[in-house]
């Protein structure tokens, strides 16, 4: 009668199945690995190929939605400007989206830069450009709109009346509005752009 010999290796049972053969050996996971190793990987997923629009419809990363921890390593990472830029779009300054983002990303750390683009179309609403200057001039975490080269006139006046809206925190918004009504009157291009007393579309 022939003898079995076992095959060279692991011996196991025959009915043993692959899973039952691993099953009590450890098991590598993400958490598991050293946090050097888990930052490699986190950039790899979290950098995006182009800039990421940021608007009503916008949601992070999945990554960002496994567990706290991940969540807790990669929110700054995958928000800042060595990893990924983003974009804004403000139609008819209505800028509710800018002023949310910008709010946030100043509850993730205060030394973190972040590249963000601020894009501005559609025609001049004063009332939506007052909401903006309002949340910066309350300095809850949006600053003025940054002057870029080459700016269409209307770019160029959001930019002039967001930055004296800055310049009057700690002022009162009444002395705000008083100041922007008389130099809406007086300079040339705001004459234009957002004219005194002839009503605006909305």
């Amino acid at each position: 009668m022939a003898c079995m010999r076992p095959m060279a290796g692991r011996s196991r049972s025959p009915n043993m199945s692959d899973a039952d053969s691993i099953k009590g050996e450890s098991r590598a996971t993400l958490l598991g690995i050293p946090p050097e190793l888990r930052n490699m990987i986190y950039e790899l997923v979290l950098e995006a190929e182009k800039p990421i629009l940021i608007n009503r419809a916008f949601e992070p990363s999945s990554l960002l939605l496994v567990c706290r921890q991940i969540r807790n390593e990669t929110n700054a990472m995958y928000y800042s400007a060595h990893l990924n830029t983003f974009r804004i779009k403000v139609y008819k300054q209505n800028a509710k989206n800018l002023v949310k983002f910008t709010k946030y990303i100043n509850t993730l750390d205060d030394t973190m830069e972040v590249a963000l683009r601020v894009d501005t179309y559609g025609v001049a609403s004063i009332t939506r450009l007052l909401e903006w200057c309002e949340a910066i001039w309350m300095d809850e975490g949006t600053d003025a709109l940054e002057p870029e080269e080459d700016l269409n006139p209307l770019r160029n006046s959001i930019v002039r009346v967001t930055q004296m809206a800055q310049e009057y925190r700690g002022k009162s918004w009444e002395d705000f509005t008083k100041a922007l009504r008389s130099l809406r009157k007086t300079d040339p291009e705001l004459m234009v752009t957002f004219p005194v007393g002839k009503a605006r579309s909305q």
